[in-house]
């Protein structure tokens, strides 16, 4: 399964618009730099294992949903 980078970008956008977060926000909760996100946003560059795991994090989804948009969104525990 490839990454389609650009509904990932689609749906990080998505997700720190829904959480009234700025990029700069979204940079300092996860320790990923300002230029990196703007980069994932605008199909520039793909994210590293390291992006995915803070993000995902960051707001509580599941890798799978973000990266290739299957599953459900959150974990039901």
């Amino acid at each position: 399964m490839d990454i389609e980078i650009r509904e990932f970008s689609k749906r990080l956008k998505k997700l720190r618009i829904k959480r009234s977060m700025t990029q700069f926000d979204l940079s300092v909760r996860t320790g990923i730099d300002c230029s990196v996100i703007s980069k994932l946003e605008n199909n520039k560059t793909k994210p590293s294992v390291i992006h995915i795991i803070l993000i995902c994090n960051e707001f509580n989804v599941k890798a799978d949903w973000l990266l290739f948009g299957t599953t459900d969104l959150t974990d039901k525990e």
